[in-house]
């Protein structure tokens, strides 16, 4: 089998490269199953705190697989929704990943690849990366994407983005608030790995857990609700392992040590 996706591990941070270059690492059926594979393999990984999601070449992900598109003109509709589950299983993982998750994207991101670089709670990108999502030039529909990035972009942005086709350079995207960072190429990756391992040594594995997941499930709660939720998280937090050293370590005037 082919590696498309590689796997990088290096002092609590753990690196998934896309790796397909010939593809320009298209979302095709073995990729997405060797994403799926990667992204169990670091969530399980109790060591692992940052994840880096990078391509090892100039193109982060160019989106659908041209092949794979011309064998799915003959699927059913059974056919095209297992697919599409396929595609869901692992943008549900990446974005619910109980980890940080930035993506460095130094090339095009295109269709279901812009999809997946947004799907990252940071996106770093170099002026050379873009932005889009182009499918509506060939008929088709961001439908799991546009979904996803609700929690992360405003409604006028992907409605324009999805409509239109237009693809954004990484300083648009910044300030449409897809991209965190803007950064120059020569020096990106180095610059995201000193900055994985400062989040390394000073943040809670278990504040990140509960923090993450408060920000993702109540985005659309009602606001009663999410102060409901807030406020059992807010008790459950102060029960932590994490809690009791990071205030020990506050009222000693030093920095906690985190696993």
């Amino acid at each position: 089998m082919s590696n498309f996706v590689q796997l990088e591990m290096n002092g609590g941070v753990a690196e998934i490269v896309l790796a397909h270059e010939a593809k320009r690492n298209a979302l095709s059926p073995e990729m997405l199953n060797q994403l799926d594979a990667a992204l169990d393999q670091v969530s399980a990984d109790d060591a692992i705190k940052v994840i880096l999601l990078r391509s090892s070449a100039s193109v982060f992900c160019a989106g659908a697989d041209l092949e794979h598109l011309q064998e799915i003109r003959n699927y059913d509709y059974e056919q095209n929704l297992e697919d599409s589950h396929a595609m869901r299983r692992v943008f549900d993982k990446l974005m619910f990943l109980p980890k940080i998750v930035i993506s460095l994207v130094e090339g095009p991101a295109l269709a279901g690849g812009c999809g997946l670089a947004n799907l990252a709670d940071l996106v770093w990108a170099s002026d050379k990366a873009t932005f889009g999502f182009t499918e509506v030039k060939i008929g088709f529909v961001p439908a799991l994407v546009s979904i996803y990035l609700r929690k992360r972009i405003r409604g006028s942005v992907i409605r324009e983005m999805a409509l239109t086709g237009r693809i954004l350079s990484a300083t648009e995207a910044q300030e449409f608030g897809m991209v965190n960072r803007v950064v120059t190429p020569d020096n990106a990756l180095d610059e995201l790995r000193a900055y994985a391992q400062q989040l390394v040594a000073s943040v809670s594995l278990q504040s990140v857990i509960m923090t993450k997941s408060l920000l993702l499930d109540t985005h659309s709660m009602p606001r009663g609700e999410a102060l409901d939720y807030a406020e059992d998280v807010n008790a459950r937090s102060r029960m932590s392992d994490d809690w009791n050293k990071g205030v020990t370590a506050f009222f000693n005037k030093e920095k906690p040590k985190w696993d």
